[in-house]
C-alpha cells in the first residue's frame, strides 16, 4: 500500500518561569479517589514568571535572582539580567551554556548540593 504524507512546518514556543522555595504537599482522599496537591509561594512565583516570559525566554522569580546574583558560581558572571515587574528578571546566557546546565544552578543554594523533589518540580520546563 502506498501512503502519501504532507509535510508541514510547525513552530513551538516555550515560555519558562523558574522559582524556588518551600512547598507543602497535601493528600486529599475520598473513597477510591485520591488527589495530591502542591501549595506554596514558589508555585505563584513560577506562574507569574512564566506569564512575563515571551517565546523562548526564561524569567526568574525574585528569590532565584537574589540567590544566584553575586553567588560563587562561575556561571553567574556569564548571565545577563533584565529587570521586569515586581522584582522578576528576564535571563539570557551565552550559547555555550545549555539550559539543562543552568536550571540546577539557579535552584540550588549554599545549604544543599542537589535539588529536592519540590525544586525539580518548580524548575521543570
Amino acid at each position: 500500500r502506498h501512503i502519501e504524507y504532507e509535510e508541514k512546518e510547525a513552530t513551538m514556543n516555550v515560555y519558562c518561569g523558574i522559582s524556588e522555595g518551600v512547598l507543602a504537599g497535601v493528600d486529599v482522599l475520598s473513597g477510591k479517589r485520591s488527589e495530591f496537591f502542591l501549595i506554596g509561594k514558589p508555585l505563584k512565583d513560577v506562574a507569574t514568571a512564566e506569564q512575563l516570559a515571551g517565546p523562548g525566554e526564561v524569567v526568574v522569580s525574585p528569590s532565584v535572582y537574589s540567590n544566584i546574583k553575586g553567588s560563587h558560581f562561575a556561571v553567574a558572571s556569564n548571565l545577563s539580567w533584565a529587570p521586569l515587574d515586581d522584582g522578576f528578571y528576564k535571563l539570557s546566557w551565552p550559547n555555550s551554556l545549555l539550559a539543562s546546565q543552568l536550571i540546577p544552578l539557579l535552584t540550588s543554594n549554599d545549604n544543599s548540593s542537589s535539588m529536592t523533589t519540590s525544586q525539580e518540580f518548580v524548575a521543570s520546563l
